[in-house]
């Protein structure tokens, strides 16, 4: 019997799939068609198959509303995985039509369905933007079932903290057992000037980490990577070279963007450092006015931890 006999066959036992069938082939599967699918009279494996079997035969302008179905169905009654693969072969949806599958995707509810959903996101799909919005979905899930797999996937050393990456790495140094991993990770990237300008591939606007570190001010995790940002800082303010100075004018203007907790300290730091000339104190004295602003407007600020 060949495939397509089968899907025939599938479809003529019973009146949904039927209905289903003919509504693909022609101008799309209808919403309430596609809803009542969920709960259509036939077994889990058959559902499975003929949604296999649907999602090569329909045309290609018609698969959307199909894929965008999946997920409930393979989240309810386990069936449509080897449909929604299909649909997530390179080309055969929209870069949209395939973000609009990830966030359905991200509804799901049952764990296996959860893991191995993760299992995609990391060893097939792998994009950053989307990994992101599912972890803040499913991160007990993840921490409980598959914290390796998203170890391995987050420290790749390729990866740099755009993309939401700094953001990923925010919510998971908050609950992982061990953070060291993600720290040493995170002040990598400090020390290697992804926060820096020019904007190199995988780097993140400077303005972004010190926000993080002002959300996480009372979150003794996050003091290494104040004190990293903050040396890093002071270590570009040493030198003379002007893409140096340029950096650390950067983040400085970064700091009074981001309302940085940390303003004070680091006017503190920086005259008590003496890392720099006159004419250079001159050339940040407008920055270190913007940081004293923003310190008056912290009342309640406390020191920065040792």
């Amino acid at each position: 019997m060949t495939a397509m006999d089968r899907l025939a066959e599938l479809a003529d036992g019973n009146a949904l799939l039927g209905s289903a069938l003919s509504q693909l082939r022609d101008k799309g599967i209808s919403n309430a068609t596609a809803d009542a699918l969920v709960g259509v009279g036939v077994t889990d494996a058959e559902l499975a198959e003929f949604l296999a079997l649907a999602a090569r035969d329909v045309p290609r302008a018609n698969l959307f509303g199909l894929a965008i179905s999946l997920p409930a169905y393979l989240d309810r009654r386990g069936a449509g995985r080897e449909a929604l693969e299909h649909c997530l072969e390179p080309g055969t949806l929209t870069a949209d039509e395939l973000e609009h599958v990830f966030l359905h995707m991200n509804r799901a509810t049952t764990p296996e369905v959860v893991v191995w959903w993760h299992t995609r996101l990391t060893s097939v799909l792998r994009d950053d933007n989307f990994y992101h919005h599912f972890l803040r979905e499913h991160l007990d899930v993840v921490l409980d079932r598959c914290a390796e797999e998203m170890a391995a996937y987050l420290l790749h050393p390729d990866r740099g903290p755009g993309r939401l990456n700094v953001d990923t790495f925010d919510l998971v140094l908050r609950r992982v057992a061990d953070p060291a991993p993600y720290l040493r990770r995170w002040r990598e990237w400090i020390w290697a000037g992804y926060f820096d300008v020019p904007a190199r591939e995988g780097s993140e606007h400077a303005r972004i980490l010190y926000q993080i570190l002002t959300e996480r001010w009372t979150d003794e995790r996050f003091v290494q990577l104040r004190q990293s940002a903050h040396q890093r800082l002071l270590t570009l303010l040493r030198f003379h070279d002007p893409a140096r100075r340029d950096n650390a004018l950067h983040h400085l203007n970064a700091m009074a963007e981001a309302n940085y907790r940390g303003a004070e300290d680091i006017r503190r730091e920086i005259f008590r450092a003496d890392t720099t000339d006159p004419t250079a104190l001159g050339q940040l004295a407008p920055h270190l006015e913007a940081l004293a602003a923003v310190a008056r407007q912290q009342p309640d600020r406390r020191p920065l931890p040792t």
